[in-house]
């Protein structure tokens, strides 16, 4: 393709010679104030290898652009548009008016980019789930220079700020401006990350563009050797100025391990595996004696190593990677103000625990380096999509992540205006100047506390480690969190629910136009076609003398007991011919004649296979030439899918009850395939079988009948679909099954209940006789009769019965396509997809995202890689492929796993709240009493601030999350937001409940006989100790054991606090630890700084007021669980969702006349459109 940009004044398309199967069409598209003209050429798809002929061209996508805003039009800016479209020759006008089509509407297609204007912006995608948006950059000296002097005047934190946020970085030094002209890139995905990548160029020398056309002017490469380069993809080399003229420049960028190449033609970086995606047989023929040194090179150059490179950083690096962290600079802002003031062995453990860490997170790190890299080394058969999905990881877009930031600049907010008070407060006390501002910023180190990420992971690295004991392994841990939020979870059906192999179950032979009963046994199918179909169609081959191929196949073939030699060694090879005639491919033999067989029995002979066509999905059907000894012709076998092979069968030779018996099978689960056979008396020997056309050859077909195979539901699936339903939680079955299999499948593991209905979604693409879309909803089962004085029959059968609905591939393409208003609705009711390709399951996770679903996704095949990764939650049953697509993999290969997956999500996300909670509050805690005693010019000691820190906080946020999650999975499911009226209303109330006890408890102390005020004149720790500092000390450490106990809650999510041994006894530890230090502190009044009291009756009513908090912070728990949680559901009800899926739900169960979907009924989708409103045929 060739797209040129013309100057401002009009101008004529491109002359140049295109081949008849790639018409182009022109096109004529306004931008600003210009006008640009496309010549756009259609390649024809790549062809199978196998193909001999050509076929049909199929439309490739190409690059779209849609204009913003008439204010956005103004800055030429383009927006990106998501669609894939198809171009209707002799079409003219605006790009606008040619109608979008779905990816999955497209036999073979895949999404590419859309050409944007040449402007600023672009689109890079080239797989289903890639989107970004590329701005260009070019590096400016003046800004490098000023950037330079702002690290140094910065200290270098500029310089740091840049390494967390590097596309800063290339803001800050470079200027926009278009793609063409870029040294640096800022790539934005779907999820606004933003990530930079330098724009390199890879010098070519004049010489080697000869290899190909058009290397004239601005050369380009044409990367296909073919005389047809006049209307493919090209790269345009741009001459640099600096250099010789016959030195040229492929520019190009590296992103997530893939290489991105400029192409003039689209004015776009575009993966350069979209170079090859017009490749067809005939280019690949002509390269078979290999390319040359010369050509070699070029291509090396312009598509990189084929690689997959997985970086394995020294220990130095890792290291700066790590302390330049944000965490990680806070705790050595924090140790070093703690150093200044004193507390020497605070600090000094804070340093050893943060060297600890880093020295495991460096070697965990490394360890995980060096794995991926070898098991890429040495794997064969992974993707590189799936090895990305490891080195860049989905990212984890949980609300409760987003909140708890927020929650933490609350926090600093809080922590500014403590630091403003204690500064008014020790201005006031006549406190030097260099105190002031040390204990200024201290109150940041109490209010927001450097511990609180690491105590965040606490209690989903326990939910991981339960899940290990399962044999579920996650490589993301974020999402374990996120799998409690699961609404709706996926399944693929064969290996997933079913069993993994497909049993013979028997053959239905046809004789007379009519069909025999089952034969279970196939080998006591009698000599004849359709015994030698079942021997001979199929792709079995040795390795090492054991069969290998599609398990349907093996499974077949072992069923008949005959058995596969191969034909190797010219002594073979002449035994063959004497017995046949002819060499062959295989030979089948049959298995030896029992003993009790009769003499005059007709034995099987041997069958040799002259040529195999493999099975195309595209085609549905394989089939195979074969010969017996002494006949002087071949025979053609075929089996597929029934309706396929019916329809290239003479139709005489199909029952006519065909259809009737084939639904009786499919609708009990069973898998069926249909057999078929004729004599081809043009073909004698194997070389004559080579030139035989496949499409006559499997036509004019005799019928033999239907091979029925059984696949077994595992034992495991109905009790766990039952218990994902009974908990509320949608099951959805995708699978590229047969409808009828998939819909009794549904209903034998109960994710269809006995008495629910299944209707059909039948949806047929527009006609070339300019027929629109047509779109019904068909009942599975005719709706039982009304009661007497019911309404209608169809609106009584809906209202009495939620419908389940099934939907084909196609017909989920043609909805998504056309009927776009309506797919909303139909997601929300659909229960069963079946035919579905792997892409398709993969815009179904993301459709059903779209509604708001938290969606999981469970599947063991390769098929399923795209969903997995797609969607919220993934589970892979496999441990190939899928497992590295998803996060989750499950050693026991069956959905037994997914319930525990979601209560383990359940309750780490539970403890995540629990802790986040408690970590606020002890934070608060220390902050008041911080502010309490600045107030008075006093402050806790150094080991004080050490056992509050590390002796109680950091045992009880170690262990508070070791509690295991409910044994039952029930229909409630916890808070997903921080920023919610039950957390907030608990740290409110909560905080000034202990701030009362804290302030009562001081005014309690000053009151008594025996007080005497501290030394004022001084601060801390000289006029320590006090009796102030001792009772808020005493006061404060019962505090954060009582708020560990009042947030640690079960009930639903986890088990009683009992259940949690660990934490059970250190609390009891703990309060009676606080016990000894308030009645009896003996060594402790010396080690902690504190003053003696003699007041027996003084110490018990500290032990009394702890007490009261006790009760009170319990009282307001469970007020806020049960009360106000109570009234918030009976408010959210008034109000409506903001979810999606549940407003239409509301919508459709409150919907009573006319009852939807109007069943028998053809919709139409209007002509002119893609998508808009539905048209009711009356």
């Amino acid at each position: 393709m060739e797209a040129k940009e013309k100057p401002p004044t009009s101008t004529a398309p491109s002359e140049e010679p295109v081949s008849p199967e790639e018409e182009p069409v022109a096109t004529t598209t306004t931008i600003g104030s210009w006008k640009r003209q496309v010549r756009v050429a259609l390649p024809a798809p790549p062809r199978p290898a196998a193909c001999r002929r050509a076929l049909p061209p199929l439309p490739s996508p190409r690059h779209v652009c849609r204009p913003r805003s008439q204010e956005e039009q103004k800055k030429q800016d383009w927006k990106v548009v998501n669609v894939t479209p198809i171009f209707k020759k002799g079409s003219k006008g605006d790009l606008g008016s040619y109608r979008p089509v779905s990816l999955t509407s497209i036999p073979g297609s895949s999404r590419l980019l859309e050409r944007q204007s040449p402007g600023y912006k672009t689109l890079q995608p080239s797989l289903p789930e890639s989107c970004m948006d590329v701005s260009g950059y070019q590096t400016k000296t003046w800004k490098v220079i000023l950037c330079h002097l702002l690290s140094l005047l910065t200290l270098g934190s500029l310089l740091v700020v840049f390494h967390w946020k590097p596309h800063l970085r290339v803001q800050a030094r470079c200027s926009r401006c278009p793609l063409r002209q870029a040294d640096w890139v800022v790539i934005t995905d779907q999820s606004g990350q933003c990530s930079t990548a330098r724009v390199q160029t890879e010098p070519v020398e004049e010489g080697s563009l000869a290899l190909f056309p058009a290397a004239a002017g601005r050369t380009s490469i044409a990367v296909e050797v073919s005389e047809e380069t006049d209307a493919r993809d090209t790269i345009w080399l741009h001459s640099k100025e600096e250099e010789e003229e016959e030195k040229k420049a492929l520019r190009y960028y590296l992103f997530e391990g893939s290489r991105y190449v400029w192409i003039e033609a689209w004015e776009a970086f575009c993966r350069v595996s979209k170079l090859d995606e017009s490749r067809t047989c005939a280019d690949l023929h002509s390269s078979r004696r290999g390319l040359s040194t010369q050509e070699r090179s070029t291509r090396r150059k312009v598509y990189g190593p084929n690689l997959i490179d997985v970086p394995v950083k020294s220990y130095l690096t890792l290291l700066i990677a790590e302390v330049l962290n944000p965490f990680y600079i806070f705790q050595v802002f924090s140790m070093s103000l703690w150093i200044c003031e004193s507390y020497y062995y605070y600090a000094a453990c804070i340093f050893v625990i943060s060297a600890v860490s880093i020295g495991i997170s460096l070697y965990e790190t490394r360890k995980q380096s060096k794995a991926l890299q070898s098991m890429v080394k040495l794997s064969v058969s992974v993707r590189v999509f799936t090895a990305n999905r490891v080195l860049y990881p989905k990212p984890v877009n949980f609300k409760f992540y987003k909140d708890a930031v927020k929650f933490v600049l609350f926090l600093a907010a809080l922590a500014a205006l403590g630091t403003a008070y204690s500064i008014f407060i020790l201005i006031r006390n006549q406190v030097p100047a260099w105190q002031i501002v040390l204990r200024g910023l201290d109150i940041v180190t109490v209010v927001v506390p450097p511990a609180l990420p690491a105590a965040m992971t606490v209690g989903t690295i326990y939910a991981q480690n339960r899940l290990k004991k399962h044999g579920i392994f996650c490589i993301s841990p974020p999402q374990i969190n996120l799998c409690g939020k699961v609404r709706l979870v996926c399944f693929d059906k064969t290996g997933t629910l079913t069993e993994e192999g497909l049993d013979v179950w028997g053959v239905v032979p046809q004789e007379n136009g009519s069909f025999l009963p089952l034969v279970h046994e196939v080998r006591c199918v009698g000599e004849g076609p359709l015994l030698r179909c079942l021997v001979s169609c199929h792709t079995v081959s040795l390795l090492r003398g054991q069969p290998i191929g599609d398990p349907v196949d093996l499974r077949m073939l072992e069923s008949t007991g005959w058995a596969q030699e191969m034909v190797e060694g010219a002594e073979a090879e002449a035994q063959v011919v004497q017995l046949f005639g002819s060499r062959a491919l295989v030979v089948m033999r049959p298995p030896p004649p029992p003993e009790d067989q009769p003499v005059d029995a007709q034995h099987a002979v041997p069958i040799a296979v002259l040529r195999r066509f493999p099975f195309a999905s595209s085609l549905q059907r394989m089939s195979v030439l074969a010969k017996r000894p002494g006949s002087p012709s071949a025979e053609a076998y075929m089996k597929g899918a029934p309706e396929m092979v019916a329809s290239r069968c003479k139709r005489e030779s199909v029952p006519v009850d065909f259809s009737e018996t084939l639904r009786h099978y499919t609708s009990n689960g069973f898998r069926v395939l249909g057999l078929s056979y004729k004599p081809v008396a043009a073909v004698w020997t194997f070389e004559e079988a080579q030139e035989v056309p496949r499409d006559s050859m499997e036509s004019g077909m005799l019928f033999l009948g239907f091979l029925v195979m059984k696949n077994v539901l595992k034992p495991e699936t109905a009790p766990v679909i039952h218990l994902l339903r009974s908990a509320e939680i949608r099951t959805v079955m995708a699978t590229g099954d047969n409808m009828l299999t998939a819909v009794n499948v549904a209903r034998s593991c109960r994710m269809v209940e006995a008495g629910e209905p299944v209707v059909f979604v039948n949806a047929v693409p527009p006609s070339d006789d300019g027929q629109p879309s047509a779109l019904r909803f068909i009942p599975a089962e005719p709706p039982p009769q009304p009661l007497e004085g019911s309404y209608q029959q169809e609106s009584y059968f809906l209202e009495r019965h939620p419908s389940h609905f099934a939907l084909s591939g196609k017909s989920f393409a043609v909805v998504c396509e056309h009927f776009r208003d309506l797919l909303p609705k139909i997601l929300v009711r659909a229960t069963i997809f079946a035919r579905m390709s792997p892409d398709q399951k993969t815009l179904l996770v993301r459709s059903l995202q779209g509604l708001n679903y938290c969606v999981g996704m469970c599947g063991d095949g390769a098929n399923d890689c795209g969903a997995l990764k797609a969607a919220d939650v993934g589970i892979s049953l496999s441990e190939a492929e899928a497992s590295v697509a998803s996060p989750f993999t499950s050693r026991i290969a069956n959905i037994e796993c997914v319930p525990i997956v979601i209560r383990e999500g359940r309750c780490s996300l539970v403890t995540s709240f629990v802790v986040f909670k408690y970590m606020a509050l002890y934070s608060l805690v220390q902050f008041v009493s911080v502010l309490l005693l600045y107030t008075i010019n006093t402050n806790l000691s150094d080991l004080q601030f050490f056992f509050f820190d590390l002796v109680i906080t950091t045992t009880v946020a170690a262990l508070m999350g070791k509690t295991a999650p409910a044994r039952e999975l029930g229909p409630e499911r916890p808070q997903g937001t921080l920023i919610h009226p039950i957390v907030l209303g608990s740290l409110l109330l909560q905080t000034g409940l202990l701030v009362a006890v804290q302030v009562v408890c001081y005014f309690i102390t000053v009151s008594q006989r025996w007080y005497v005020p501290l030394n004022s004149t001084v601060t801390a720790p000289e006029n320590l100790p006090n009796y102030e500092n001792t009772v808020v000390f005493c006061i404060s450490g019962f505090q954060y054991l009582i708020l560990a106990v009042a947030m640690s809650k079960g009930y639903p999510f986890r088990k009683p606090l009992y259940s949690n041994v660990f934490f059970l006894v250190a609390l009891v530890v703990l309060f009676g630890l606080m016990v000894w230090v308030t009645l009896y502190p003996l060594g402790f009044t010396n080690m902690l700084t504190l003053k003696e009291i003699d007041d027996m009756n003084f110490k018990l009513v500290l032990l009394g007021m702890a007490t009261l908090h006790f009760f009170m912070a319990f009282v307001l728990e469970t007020f806020l669980d049960h009360s106000l949680l109570e009234g918030l559901r009976k408010l959210r009800r008034k109000k409506a969702s903001k979810k999606i899926f549940k407003r239409l739900e509301k919508e459709l169960c409150q919907q009573q006349q006319p009852a939807w979907p109007p069943l028998n009924e053809p919709l139409f989708a209007p002509a002119s459109s893609s998508a808009g409103s539905v048209i009711a045929a009356r």
